[in-house]
């Protein structure tokens, strides 16, 4: 395997973090809530690239971190007043996410899409990532 192909499979082995668009929501709720949170997470990931000695054959993408979001709970009575501000932290292992691929210029995770239960526990999570699309 040629010396530039080494490097870049030593390379592979580094950890990765990108900025991800944060959408934080309460799954089947109503409007009588609200929440305040970091619109931006940093999410640390890793490659696991195929590499052949005629090039990459494949590049995955491995997002195991857990990561903490803090936010608080806002919820109003019947009047439109608030009656209720919780400060909660979300707790999120990023291996249990559904990663969705899209195409795009670049390769890399753009957002990370949350739902909770009403109770505060995670209904679904799932990552979008980036993969460069041929002609790009």
């Amino acid at each position: 395997m040629s010396n530039f192909y080494n490097k870049l499979k030593e390379k592979s082995d580094s950890l990765y973090e990108y900025n991800a668009n944060v959408a934080l929501s309460i799954y089947g709720s109503n409007s009588d809530f609200e929440m305040e949170y970091e619109k931006q997470v940093q999410i640390p990931y890793n490659l696991d690239m195929d590499i052949r000695d005629w090039g990459i054959k494949d590049i995955g993408l491995l997002v195991t971190a857990t990561i903490e979001i803090p936010y608080t709970m806002i919820t109003y009575d019947a009047n439109g007043n608030e009656a209720d501000r919780q400060e909660k932290t979300l707790t999120l292992d990023l291996s249990t996410a559904e990663i969705e691929w899209v195409g795009g210029g670049s390769f890399g995770l753009s957002e990370l899409d949350i739902s909770l239960t009403p109770e505060g526990g995670i209904a679904n999570a799932k990552l979008v990532a980036m993969y460069i699309q041929k002609g790009q």
